[in-house]
Parts: C-alpha cells; structure tokens; sequence
C-alpha cells in the first residue's frame, strides 16, 4: 500500500473552521488528498474519486504547510479525503507532533493503518445504509481496543454517521451500543490516554449538486432529525450536530 513515498494532494484548504464533531469551530486547515477506496452516492467530495492530484513528498508538504499555519497562527491541521489511510502519513505525523502541532484526521474507518493512532483525534464516519457501502463496525471496535489498552498518541475518537433516512437511525444504534459499552470499561481504568469516545449524528447533504446556498434545507432536516432522536429513547447519549459548513457555505469547495 505504501510502496510510493508520494501523497497526491487534491487541495491545501485556506484557514477556515472545522465543521463537524467535538472540534466544530476549531480554527483550522484541511489537507485533502486525492484517492478514495468508496464511491459513495452521497459524497461532497467526488471530486477526489480520481487519479489526478499533485504528488507531495513528505518533508515537502509539512514545510508548506508549516508556513501556512505559521502565517496564520493555526494550531491543528486535519487529514482528509479521499480516503488518508491510503496513504503512509507516519512521518508526516511525526514532523507535526514534533513542532505541537495537533493532526487529526477524518476516515471512513476501512483502512486502519499502523500511523493512524498517532493522530490526536481520530474522526470515523462510517458509511450507513443509505450510502450504499460496507460497514467498518469491526475496524472501528479493534481501534478501540488499541488505542485502550496502549499509549497512543489518540485523545479522542469521535463517529459520526450522516442520517438520511430511517434505516440509517438503526444504523447509528448499533455504533451508539458500542461505544457505551466502550465508555463504561474506560471509567473503570485508572489510566487512560483516551480522553473521550463520542458518536454524532449529522444531517445528511442530498443537496450536493447545488450550487445555491442549502441553510435551508439543512436546518429543515436538522430540525427534523432533533426532534427524532429526543423522542427516542434509546438513542441518549448522542450528540446531534449540524454540519456547520454546509450552513455556512452549501458546497462550496476548498473551505
């Protein structure tokens, strides 16, 4: 999988915020590759299907964006896609840790490399029913335990499945009673490196072609999916957010 030192780079995002999860609104810059083993009907970044991109080696990349955050006074940078664990991001992590930059990441949690528990947080989004691909369940369970039972770099985890119909709610359920469980052996240990294990939920975007703003339309669902999971009584330690970029700048690419 690694035999190529090159990472392809679809886009090197402008300071912006994260939008999602435990560090929504967290001042940020988004590395994206370019390459993902899913083809997700529902996906924002098609874009990054393909085989183009620009190829970066290692040591080239982390000084370009070393002087990106240096410039704009940015603490944390975030590996997405595509798919990152494509790719052998170990050394990458490792020049970043070293200046106290914090590195995490975004992935659907089919890949877990050897590097991925060096990344602060780790952020799974894996797919439900209704993006018509394979579940990571099993993946994500053994990254739990790892990162457990081992000093890792890891503080967080967070999952965050996009809900777009009912089946996906069903979904979540299954993810919801894993990390429960998770969390009471973690209250248990004396020590522990992990921080905190969280599942969100999130309005899924079916607007994705749009080039018009979709505020709309998301808080319409966002709404909609509040009123879902309060009602219910199994889904009670979930976290339900919007996804703030696509409030703030529909499908707009590059933020």
């Amino acid at each position: 999988m690694y035999s190529n030192p090159e990472i392809p780079i679809n886009n090197i995002s402008e300071p912006t915020i994260q939008g999602e999860g435990s560090n929504v609104g967290r001042k940020t810059v988004f590395v994206r590759v370019q390459g993902c083993d899913y083809k997700c009907p529902w996906c924002d970044s098609k874009e990054t299907w393909g085989k183009s991109g620009t190829l970066k080696q290692t040591r080239e990349l982390s000084r370009d964006i070393l002087q990106l955050l240096k410039k704009h006074g940015i603490d944390n940078i975030v590996l997405t896609g595509g798919n990152p664990c494509l790719y052998d991001f170990g050394k990458f992590i490792d020049i970043f840790t070293g200046h106290h930059i914090s590195v995490a990441i975004e992935t659907q949690g089919s890949i877990i490399p050897y590097w991925l528990s060096k990344c602060e947080l780790v952020t799974f989004s894996p797919k439900p029913p209704s993006f018509e691909n394979k579940d990571v369940l099993n993946n994500i369970i053994n990254f739990i335990e790892l990162v457990s039972v081992n000093e890792t770099n890891c503080e967080a985890i967070d999952i965050k499945i996009p809900i777009i119909n009912e089946e996906d709610i069903i979904f979540a359920k299954k993810y919801l009673a894993v990390v429960k469980m998770a969390n009471r052996m973690l209250k248990q240990k004396q020590e522990k490196n992990l921080k905190h294990l969280r599942l969100y939920l999130s309005v899924g975007n079916t607007n994705i072609n749009s080039n018009e703003p979709i505020r709309d339309d998301i808080l319409e669902a966002y709404e909609k999916l509040i009123d879902e999971v309060v009602h219910d009584k199994e889904l009670d330690s979930v976290y339900v957010l919007p996804q703030l970029h696509t409030l703030v700048w529909g499908n707009k690419k590059g933020v």
